[in-house]
């Protein structure tokens, strides 16, 4: 269906309703047709602990951009509630759109994400230690191991230095860029440096289904 949406998408969308013609008018009663649909399986969960943001999203990132196109709400509408919290609520993941999965994690303004769409990739500019399952696991893992050393103390009791991460045996050779493609598994990690870029980022932040 969104293969359909891309093709018939409107280049240009006039500022006011009354100049659309019937072509934009079928195109937005279309979207606004999926919006419930994509309500009940989209996904953006946040985790803030203090300079720690872990978030976990399953979206399509250009239906999204589609709706706010057409100015369609798609702001984030949160209210305050307390743990644990229950709401049923059937989920399933419309064949209707293209889903990216991604986890991320921000920290001193560096990020760790896990990406699952077409491909397994994850990228990284936090250096660690990276281990992807090989070719005899039966479901597909990914563990990322970072290390703080403890900052020194000079005879004032100062900090020195402060708290650095190192990557274990990855400190001699530092890693800015760390992908890994699931195009099956090999036996030994497959890192590659020329990992792709969060395209999307500035929604992972903004947009909550």
């Amino acid at each position: 269906m969104v293969m359909l949406l891309k093709i018939l998408s409107p280049r240009q969308i006039p500022n006011k309703r009354m100049s659309w013609n019937r072509y934009i008018r079928m195109y937005y009663w279309l979207i606004k047709r999926l919006q419930n649909s994509y309500c009940r399986s989209a996904i953006s969960d946040a985790i803030n602990i203090g300079d720690v943001q872990i978030i976990h999203n399953v979206r399509d990132y250009w239906y999204e951009q589609e709706l706010q196109r057409f100015h369609i709400d798609t702001a984030q509408h949160l209210e305050r509630s307390s743990a644990p919290y229950n709401m049923k609520r059937k989920f399933r993941r419309s064949s209707l759109f293209t889903w990216s999965e991604s986890l991320l994690i921000f920290h001193n303004g560096k990020s760790y994400n896990v990406k699952r769409s077409n491909n397994f990739s994850i990228e990284s500019d936090i250096d660690g230690l990276l281990k992807v399952s090989g070719e005899k696991d039966f479901i597909l893992r990914s563990e990322f191991t970072v290390t703080f050393t403890k900052p020194r103390k000079n005879n004032t009791g100062e900090e020195i230095g402060g708290g650095t991460v190192s990557g274990q045996e990855f400190r001699k050779q530092s890693q800015h860029k760390v992908s890994a493609k699931d195009t099956i598994p090999v036996a030994s990690s497959s890192i590659e440096s020329s990992a792709e870029t969060v395209k999307y980022r500035g929604f992972e932040e903004s947009s909550i289904f």
